[in-house]
């Protein structure tokens, strides 16, 4: 899982083919990372992913009483309480 994750991230930061250059660079990034927090870079990177992840879901409300031309679906914002359905 470490691997597949590195190399996906690795993956979105690629230009140009550089793929060497582009996880020097990741790695540089780790390292003063780890400097500057005293964390493991690591638990860093776990928790910047989840911190970017969606905290709202959408919904689709649909109006059953109304004729078929004149229906309109509402879209109401959910939040989601459980942080293992935000990741998967």
């Amino acid at each position: 899982m470490k691997n597949k994750l590195k190399n996906k991230f690795l993956n979105l930061l690629l230009r140009n083919g550089n793929k060497k250059t582009c996880e020097s660079v990741l790695l540089k990034c780790f390292k003063n990372l780890q400097k500057s927090s005293n964390k493991c870079h690591k638990r860093i990177f776990k928790l910047a992913l989840i911190n970017s992840t969606p905290v709202f879901r959408i919904i689709i409300l649909k109006n059953k009483k109304i004729r078929k031309k004149n229906r309109k679906s509402k879209e109401v914002p959910k939040l989601i309480t459980k942080n293992f359905e935000r990741i998967s």
